[in-house]
């Protein structure tokens, strides 16, 4: 499903939790160069009045030389394995959610769909 699928869906489900409520669109780290898409998807879940909207974006740093990207296991410029791994997890920003959380919510994280992958044709 597209994020605008996504966000489509729960914009109608948002009147009925009287205890607040958030959509969040998880993206792949290749959306970084893609400003305009960045701001049509935040542009579109305000226009479909989501009172809480967050976009997931994977953010990996190599302790070693510095590089920025998401690359997951192992940094593609100098190989290191020494990586922070910046994730939302159960609405929490984590700097390394492969030790701050059990395996379950480690799972649930790797498991996430991209929605990202359904952007081709938008800008």
């Amino acid at each position: 499903m597209s994020p605008y699928d996504k966000i489509d869906i729960e914009s109608q489900l948002t009147g009925y939790s009287s205890a607040g409520c958030i959509t969040y669109v998880e993206l792949d780290g290749g959306v970084k160069n893609n400003l305009e898409a960045l701001e049509q998807i935040v542009n579109y879940a305000i226009d479909k009045d989501i009172p809480y909207f967050a976009l997931n974006v994977p953010n990996d740093t190599c302790l070693e030389c510095g590089y920025c990207d998401e690359f997951n296991d192992h940094c593609p410029m100098c190989d290191s394995e020494h990586i922070q791994q910046l994730r939302r997890v159960t609405g929490y920003l984590t700097g390394d959610y492969k030790t701050a959380f059990n395996k379950g919510k480690q799972a649930e994280t790797e498991d996430r769909y991209k929605h990202s992958k359904k952007l081709q044709g938008w800008k």
